[in-house]
Parts: structure tokens; C-alpha cells; sequence
């Protein structure tokens, strides 16, 4: 029994020794071990901001009141109580530690205090937000100026980046998006962006431990490649316009002394230039020339250049006769669409079993083919390429030009010479009433001439355009040989071969060139 009545005394006693000691709970700062003992802790973070993959600097400052060193520890933590760094109490001062991040976000971080009974002081919490890192694009084009449907090559770079996407923008809009290639590039290569400038920029659309960045912007220029003429007119005399058609011949009265031009681009930035014997003269756009004076029995050349935003240029060319006088006026014009009405009773001896027989024997009659003699025989070569010299002479001959007009004016290539004399006269013809031209150079009168050429001349002289053909090898036809094709061939004058092709860029042999100038002019 004396030990029960010594239980209840002895529990008594133990709780008021212990009652002065009060404890800090988590929520508070401070610890008190009795009255003359306290300890609070206060952490800090530094910097105040910092990128991934930098170190942080952790620091609890306590202030201890009778409590002796190496009675407890302090330990730092990370979030859900992640061990940082764990060190043994010294007393009152500032602990340090220091914590590299796992990834950016927002961490949060405390520090305890905690003494050999397993009583702790728990500092204040501190939220910390680590940033993704930041970075540069470099973003380059293969050509800051570049013509319309040409290709273009916008190229984005990021430094320690090599995976994510690159967004490529024009102004607002989003062009397409590109994932980053192991080397941390992007590339959009595209040929639809509008005549104009565009500002482009790439934006790098961020990922788990880079920012979005976006890059300076580019300013693209598309270049206009239209140096087409959509209106050209006359202060007198007629002209048949078709933007196609770059060669002219115009007849206008004896009573006209002088004419003036007005030419109208499609594009409203292209450049207008205008050239005659004494004048030289840029134009804006739908302005009238100055006054070009003509002489009377002679043609005067007139240049009209249209050069595109990209430089390319056209040459339009019209060559104006002015009729020597009343009578000649009266005559009308001095072309004649119709052959030479001669006999000829030569015979070629290599066309008998040829597919072109007839056609060849009908214009050799009519005075507009030649041959070769070899001894007593002749020969046309039916299947020999026909040259550019050779294509002028039938032509001039098959619209009977009469080339006393264009005797003695001046050629313009540099490759004169080396025009045989036996059609010198007819090539002036063919290039002087606009059908005929070079390369801007030469004629190249010993040269080949391709179907896409000699179709373009058919289609000068008769006005013939189209749009529209349906051959295997279209795509093969050139743009500016297109309009002239497609005219002949759907007037019927071109059929294209069995195969269905048209085969523009084959050279084209003497019997096809009689069979097309035959079918056009008949």
C-alpha cells in the first residue's frame, strides 16, 4: 500500500520539475529551454534570383540564449524534409550551405534546430523560384532580297540547345513549325512568299529548362519579276497589243511626222525606259513619251525596256515606217501575207519517200525553199536541223518583204559579220518588223533554232496567243515561249507527235520548220 500513496506524489513532483520548460512547435521561431534559454532561427536565400544550373547560397542566422555548443545540430532542408546539409550547433552565428537545383521551378527550403532530447526549433520557410535558363536565336537568310518563286533558305540557331521546336513567323502569323536538328538549328526553306517586305522572326517555343526567346527580326524582301507591259499606245497608228508579243512593225501615214508612246506596266514598281533616234527617256508608269520623229520611206526603232523589281528586263520593240509619200500610202501595207507566185521545176532528189513531200515540193514551186546542188542532183536535207539564217530567209520569202525597206539599216549585233551574205537581207527584214531578235548580243546566224523559238516567230507575226496546252512535257515549254505555243496549237498550225509531246526545246529540222510557216501562213 506504501507504494501506491508514493506513485501519485512522485508523478506530482516529476511534472512541476518539467513545467518551466516551454517548447516551440514548428509554427514558431523561437525555442525556450527555461527561462533563461532561447533560440530562434532565421533562414535566407541568396541571390534573390538566379537561372538553372547556378548555386544557391542558404544561410540560418541563430541567436541562442543559454544554450551551450554541441548540444544539438542544425539541419537544412529541402521541400518534404530533404536532407541539405547537416551540421553540429556551435553556438550562436550564422550557419551556411549551399544547393544546386535539380531543375528550375519553385523550391522551398528551412532549418532546424534540434538538441539531444529530440526537441527542434524550426526556422521560418522560404519560397524560392529558380528561372529557366535564357538564350539567343540567331536567325539568317540565304538572301535578303530575292526574286518572287524562287527559293529561300531561313535558318535559326540556338547555342546548347538541340531539342525543341522553332516557330518561324511572318509579322503575326505563324509560318510552319520546326523541331531543332541535333545541332540546335531550324531551317524553313520556302518559294511562296509574296512580292513585298516581310518581317520574320523564329520563336523558340521553350522546353523544360529553357525559356521562350524570340529572335531580332528580318526584314525579307520578295522582288517582283514582272516586266510584262499590260497597255502600250500610240498617238497614231495601229498596234495589235498582246503583253507577249515584244516585236512590232507599225505603218503610219506620210502626213505623220512624229509619234509619242505610252506604256502601262502590269507591276506597279517596274522601271519604263523608252529609246528612238534622239531620245532617251525613263517614264513612270502610263506616262506619255516625248515626241519621236519619224522619217518619211524609213522605219524608225523604238525600245520600250521594262525592267522588274529583281532587274530582269523586257524589250518591247516597235518599228514605225513612215510611208515616203502619198502614193506609197495609198497602197497600203508592204507586207503580204501570201507566197512567191514563181515556177520552179527543180526537183529535190532525198524528199520522194519523206512524210513532208508535198509540203516541201508546194513551197519549193512557190519560190520559198532552197536547196543544196551537189553535181547535177539537189538536195533539201529534210532531216538537218535548220539554222536560225536559214529559218529568217523562209520566212521573209513565205511573207514576200519586201527588203528594200530594211536594206540599208544597221544591224544591232555584234556577230554581223558572220551572217551570210545570202540572207543578210533577210534577216534585217525578219528583226527590223520585230519577228526576229538575238540574245541581246548576237543572232547567231549559223546556230540551230529550237521548236519553242521558231513558234514564238509564227506567233509574233500572225498575233496568235493562247493559254492553255495539254502535252506529256509541257512543263518543258518556256515561259516566255508558252502563250506563242499554245497559240499555234490550238489554231490547229502545231499538232505535237504521236506521243503526245511537243518536245519545245528539240531543235528543229528543215522539213517541220516548211510544215509549220506552211500551215501558218496557207
Amino acid at each position: 500500500m506504501t507504494n501506491k500513496r508514493l506513485l501519485p506524489i512522485i508523478m506530482i513532483l516529476l511534472f512541476c520539475l518539467f513545467s518551466q520548460a516551454v517548447f516551440a512547435d514548428n509554427e514558431n521561431d523561437n525555442f525556450e529551454l527555461n527561462n533563461n534559454t532561447n533560440i530562434e532561427i532565421t533562414l535566407s536565400v541568396t541571390p534573390e534570383t538566379i537561372d538553372f544550373g547556378n548555386e544557391i547560397s542558404l544561410t540560418a542566422r541563430v541567436t541562442a540564449v543559454g544554450v551551450d555548443s554541441g548540444t544539438g545540430i542544425i539541419i537544412f532542408y529541402k521541400g518534404d524534409a530533404e536532407e541539405i546539409s547537416r551540421q553540429s550547433f556551435e553556438g550562436e552565428k550564422d550557419y551556411n550551405a549551399a544547393y544546386t537545383p535539380e531543375h528550375p521551378g519553385e523550391y522551398t527550403f528551412y532549418a532546424i534546430f534540434s538538441d539531444n532530447n529530440a526537441l527542434s526549433v524550426h526556422s521560418n520557410n522560404v519560397t524560392y523560384t529558380v528561372e529557366k535558363l535564357t538564350n539567343e536565336i540567331t536567325l539568317t537568310s540565304s538572301n535578303a532580297s530575292i526574286a518572287e518563286g524562287e527559293l529561300i533558305t531561313f535558318h535559326a540557331q540556338l547555342e546548347h540547345i538541340t531539342h525543341g521546336n522553332i516557330v518561324f513567323q511572318n509579322g503575326n502569323s505563324d509560318l510552319i513549325t520546326v523541331p531543332l536538328n541535333q545541332n540546335g538549328i531550324a531551317e524553313y526553306i520556302t518559294s511562296v512568299l509574296p512580292v513585298g517586305a516581310h518581317t520574320i522572326t523564329a520563336k523558340f517555343q521553350g522546353n523544360e529548362l529553357y525559356k521562350e526567346v524570340i529572335s531580332d527580326e528580318l526584314i525579307q524582301t520578295i522582288l517582283s519579276k514582272n516586266n510584262n507591259l499590260s497597255k502600250l499606245k500610240l498617238s497614231d497608228g495601229k498596234i495589235s497589243f498582246n503583253k507577249d508579243r515584244v516585236f512590232y512593225r507599225i505603218e503610219v501615214a506620210n502626213s505623220v511626222k512624229y509619234i509619242k508612246v505610252t506604256p502601262t506596266t502590269e507591276f506597279d514598281g517596274a522601271a519604263i525606259s523608252v529609246s528612238a533616234k534622239k531620245l532617251s527617256q525613263t517614264l513612270e508608269n502610263g506616262e506619255q513619251s516625248g515626241r519621236i520623229y519619224l522619217d518619211a520611206g524609213e522605219t524608225t526603232r523604238i525600245t520600250i525596256i521594262i525592267t522588274a523589281q529583281n532587274s530582269d528586263t523586257k524589250t518591247y520593240t516597235l518599228n514605225v515606217y513612215r510611208a515616203k509619200n502619198r502614193e506609197e500610202e495609198n497602197r497600203g501595207s508592204t507586207i503580204r501575207y501570201r507566197f512567191y507566185p514563181q515556177q520552179n521545176s527543180i526537183v529535190f532528189a532525198d524528199i520522194a519517200y519523206h512524210w513532208a513531200n508535198d509540203i516541201i515540193s508546194n513551197l519549193l514551186k512557190d519560190g520559198v525553199l532552197s536547196g543544196e546542188k551537189v553535181g547535177d542532183v539537189y538536195y533539201f536535207y529534210p532531216d538537218r536541223d535548220i539554222t536560225r539564217a536559214e529559218f529568217a530567209v523562209i520566212v521573209s520569202k513565205a511573207l514576200q518583204l519586201d527588203v528594200a525597206y530594211t536594206r540599208y539599216l544597221e544591224l544591232p549585233f555584234n556577230d554581223e559579220r558572220t551572217i551570210p551574205q545570202w540572207s543578210i537581207e533577210y534577216v534585217r527584214a525578219v528583226y527590223f518588223n520585230g519577228w526576229m531578235g538575238g540574245d541581246g548580243i548576237g543572232f547567231n546566224p549559223n546556230s540551230s533554232i529550237t521548236r519553242a523559238e521558231a513558234m514564238t516567230v509564227l506567233a509574233r507575226i500572225t498575233g496568235l496567243y493562247s493559254d492553255g496546252v495539254d502535252f506529256a512535257d509541257s512543263w518543258q515549254i518556256p515561259e516566255w515561249a508558252y502563250s506563242s505555243m499554245a497559240g499555234l496549237v490550238n489554231a490547229g498550225v502545231v499538232t505535237g507527235y504521236d506521243d503526245n509531246t511537243i518536245r519545245p526545246t528539240n531543235f528543229i529540222t528543215r522539213a517541220e520548220a516548211a510544215k509549220i510557216i506552211h500551215a501558218t501562213l496557207k
